[in-house]
Formats: structure tokens, C-alpha cells, sequence
């Protein structure tokens, strides 16, 4: 049990007169059962003289994005943030579908810049530099390989429906104006649903 209450399995064995510590993983994400057949796993390794080398204890440690974005983050945010049902959507929309399968360490700029290109979603962007925020929090990863990739700029234009009797009044206002192929093209726009560039491609 480390300093912050978080807690770990380790396998501690000797081999060529040196004793060596190898970390499994974090407890509760690794349960005790897996604990003892990833431990009975390199004892196997020990008994035929081979050393389980600290990278490849470091890789078996590390949990896959889907995993920590769903066993670690998104408990968190539940408890911390009141849009937190919003991030489960876009994990289990987006960022889950992609980055899922790698583990934390394989994340690169590279590969979520990709990403980011082709959704050109800030809010996914946002989220995923997030999650990764806190895996170097909790000492998953040595940095946030999310941070070199800049967002794109935003339209800040706020999109909002008219309610019923706003609509109503809208009608009603309509009819007083002087100018009626305006007026109509006011009602065309409301009834139809289109924007002003869709309306004037019809023409």
C-alpha cells in the first residue's frame, strides 16, 4: 500500500542471488485471482532462469484507455462533476471506439491529432487530454501526450428553437411587415427547416 492509500500487487523473488520486485498491477482494477495466475505466470519465467525485466512488468501494469477511462476516470467524474453523464456519451460514442484497445503508454500526439482531424470535436478533444491528465496524476503515464494538439477555432453562435407561442408571435409579427416576399421568406425558412445558404442553392 503506497503513501496515497492506493494499493498494489507486487511479486518479490530472488534470482542469481539478487532479490528483485516486479509490480502486477493496482488493486481493485486487477482482482486477486488475476493477481495469482499473472504471479504464477512469472514464477514460471523465474524458474526456467529468464527475468521478468521491469518493462515487461511495467506493460503488463498498465491498463488499456478503455479500462481507465471506465474503471478509473469515469467513477471520479461522477462523483466530482455534474456533466459527467455527458462524458460516459462521448467515451462510449467516440473515444472508447478508437483509443480503447491501446494501452495508456502507446497514446501518442500523433495518434489522437489524427483523431482530432477527422472529428474536429473540441469537446472530445477536451475530455480525452482530461482523462489522460489524470493517468499522470495517479502515475500512469509520465506526460499528457494530449496537450500538443491545439483545437480548432469555434463558431461561438448559439443554435436555440423558437418555443410555441414564440413561434406564434414570430407569425404575428410577420404580418405586419410592409415588405411580403421578405415576410414569406421568413415563414419558408421557419416551415422548411433550412438555413439561408440551403434556401438560396433551391433558387
Amino acid at each position: 500500500m503506497g503513501h496515497t492509500g492506493r494499493r498494489f500487487f507486487y511479486l518479490r523473488y530472488r534470482l542469481n542471488g539478487r532479490k528483485r520486485s516486479c509490480r502486477i498491477g493496482e488493486f481493485p482494477s486487477v482482482s486477486l485471482k488475476e493477481a495469482r495466475t499473472r504471479a504464477h505466470e512469472l514464477k514460471s519465467m523465474i524458474s526456467r532462469g529468464d527475468d521478468p525485466v521491469a518493462e515487461r512488468c511495467d506493460r503488463a501494469a498498465v491498463p488499456t484507455s478503455a479500462e481507465f477511462a471506465l474503471n478509473h476516470y469515469l467513477p471520479m467524474a461522477k462523483t466530482s462533476k455534474r456533466s459527467w453523464r455527458d462524458d460516459e456519451i462521448r467515451l462510449n460514442k467516440k473515444l472508447v471506439p478508437h483509443f480503447g484497445r491501446l494501452q495508456l503508454t502507446a497514446i501518442t500526439t500523433q495518434e489522437i491529432q489524427q483523431f482530432y482531424t477527422v472529428n474536429r470535436a473540441n469537446r472530445y478533444l477536451s475530455l480525452r487530454a482530461r482523462i489522460l491528465q489524470v493517468a499522470v496524476d495517479q502515475e500512469y503515464i509520465d506526460r499528457n501526450p494530449a496537450l500538443a494538439v491545439h483545437k480548432f477555432r469555434e463558431n461561438n453562435a448559439r443554435e436555440r428553437y423558437l418555443l410555441k407561442d414564440e413561434i406564434a408571435r414570430f407569425l404575428e409579427a410577420l404580418e405586419s411587415l410592409r415588405n411580403r416576399c421578405m415576410a414569406n421568406a421568413f415563414r419558408f425558412l421557419l416551415f422548411t427547416g433550412l438555413g439561408k445558404g440551403e434556401a438560396m442553392t433551391l433558387a
